[in-house]
């Protein structure tokens, strides 16, 4: 291992400048690429990892029970399984596999690993990514126990979990279902996931040196059970390498691939001819409305249907992309288009406009007066003024600004930015005090209505702090759907609802452009950008 780091960290030095010195190989042949990474990982820690950076650095570092693989569902370190025809059991068979130290993993590791983000007395945040099993959710709430979670560790290769509500394959290959070493975990207490000596990983990748707000270092994991098919001997992450500090780095020559969301940027990097750019829809913008406002003047008006409609109505999303979103695409639906359907695209099957991408603002007064009438109310400036929260960014205040400008213009409706640090925008965000506020969501594994996206888009759990019986209805049929094409069959329906009540406002499609230095192949897009199997082939 010491000297694998020794020869990796070479290559970092031995790396030309301009954009064409790929860290391609190096005198030892090892191969090395740079990857600016937009934010520093919060921690390492698959229960708790949840934002953009962590997500990347933890999928090269950990396998799961079954990998995404381009958006399908293939062996991780169960080398097979079986689900029961109406998909609540599923027994997996482990391979024989081992962590980065040699340490055989077992199925009680992952029995482990998926109890433990559960655990009642520490509130991980990803706890509600596994509330698919039966009795989860009851024990991280402190109302059910522990004997009672519907995981079943058969033999030290065998694991069966009994779920309560209907999922696919691709939820098992979320990284809340990769190994954890019980006694190595232990060892680091708090600790555990926040340095690199305080990390062991299963996957392709181990992390050997983090330098915060520097570099993170990984190197190819050679007891990987598929190591073979892992082409780089090594990972370096830039850390707060993106927009423009990101394009003047590959210009130099000190990164090989960054992803980008201004168009701009884009440009400037593929005029040069020596990169290429891959595109993939990474999930939503949305500007999420608390139903019960901020105060219980804004709620009463939030709550009114007319009234969001005559908000979304004013905003003009070809514009939001002209201007702040310039990679995105303007969504006039919940559905992302790159969506898999029954047998093709969604957008296909289920054709759909909720609303349309360009300003109407005479359908947007229409809607305005009809909520005032509603609500008993004869002059629009009897109506409040909004909070729009959203994280302390130069992109989120230009958004921002834009849509109270629209709001102004079109309706006289006023609106206040409310920009915060980070924690303190998700404790505001998640106690409901605020209006709208500013977000992007990722797409789920399996589709918007499960994992990641599932806290989001049900009032159950959503941001909205209020409660439609009809829409958790339809969302529960179709969360419970016992196959695919009645899955998304519901799935249409409650989109349809979703939009038609315009329960929160959905700006753009968001798309990642992943530029990378020709020569660097095998980046897969689905939905992320994934490194795993990335080549050097020139």
């Amino acid at each position: 291992m010491k000297k694998k780091l020794a020869a990796v960290l070479m290559s970092m030095v031995m790396a030309a400048s301009g954009m064409t010195a790929l860290a391609a190989e190096t005198g030892d042949g090892s191969k090395v690429i740079r990857i600016g990474w937009r934010y520093e990982p919060e921690t390492m820690d698959p229960a708790n990892a949840s934002a953009d950076g962590a997500y990347t650095a933890v999928r090269l570092c950990v396998e799961p029970l079954l990998r995404n693989v381009n958006g399908e569902a293939q062996p991780g370190i169960a080398e097979s399984y079986e689900a029961s025809e109406d998909l609540l059991e599923y027994t997996f068979h482990l391979r024989e596999s081992t962590y980065s130290d040699g340490t055989a993993v077992t199925a009680n590791d992952i029995a482990y690993a998926v109890t433990r983000v559960l655990d009642p007395t520490v509130a991980y945040d990803n706890a509600y990514m596994v509330y698919f099993i039966e009795g989860a959710e009851e024990y991280n709430s402190g109302e059910g126990s522990v004997e009672d979670l519907g995981i079943e560790v058969i033999d030290d290769y065998t694991i069966k979990f009994t779920l309560c509500q209907t999922t696919y394959p691709l939820a098992f290959a979320q990284q809340e279902f990769a190994p954890m070493n019980e006694e190595f975990v232990e060892s680091c207490g708090l600790q555990y996931g926040a340095e690199a000596e305080y990390t062991l990983t299963n996957g392709p990748f181990t992390l050997v040196s983090w330098v915060h707000d520097g570099t993170f270092e990984l190197v190819k994991n050679e007891n990987y059970w598929n190591a073979d098919a892992i082409n780089l001997d090594g990972i370096t992450g830039v850390i707060n390498a993106m927009n423009e500090t990101a394009v003047d780095m590959m210009l130099a020559g000190e990164l090989d691939v960054c992803s980008f969301t201004n168009a701009n940027q884009v440009a400037t990097l593929e005029a040069t001819g020596e990169v290429y750019t891959s595109t993939y829809y990474s999930g939503f913008q949305f500007l999420h409305i608390c139903h019960k406002g901020k105060t219980e003047e804004t709620g009463k008006w939030l709550s009114n249907a007319n009234f969001r409609r005559a908000l979304s109505a004013a905003i003009d999303r070809d514009v939001m992309v002209q201007v702040v979103y310039t990679t995105d695409e303007a969504a006039n639906r919940l559905e992302l288009p790159s969506e898999i359907g029954v047998d093709g695209l969604v957008v296909d099957e289920y054709p759909y406009e909720g609303w349309s991408t360009a300003a109407e603002p005479e359908k947007a007064v229409e809607y305005l007066n009809a909520a005032m009438e509603e609500l008993g109310c004869s002059d629009v400036s009897e109506i409040p003024v909004f909070s729009l929260l959203c994280y302390d960014s130069e992109s989120n205040m230009i958004a921002l600004n834009a849509i109270a400008d629209m709001w102004l213009s079109t309706l006289g409706i006023r609106a206040e930015i409310d920009a915060q640090p980070i924690a303190s925008m998700l404790d505001k965000a998640y106690s409901g005090d605020y209006d709208f506020w500013k977000g992007g969501q990722a797409n789920g594994y399996i589709d918007w209505l499960g994992d990641t996206a599932t806290e989001y888009l049900s009032t159950a759990g959503g941001p909205y702090f209020c409660t439609y019986p009809e829409y958790d209805e339809i969302y529960q049929k179709a969360a419970n759907a016992p196959s695919w094409e009645e899955r998304k069959e519901a799935m249409f329906e409650l989109e349809q609802y979703y939009c038609e009540n315009m329960l929160d406002l959905v700006i753009t499609w968001s798309k990642d452009n992943v530029v990378a230095v020709n020569g660097l192949t095998g980046i897969g897009t689905a939905g992320y950008a994934d490194y795993t199997f990335a080549d050097i082939t020139e």
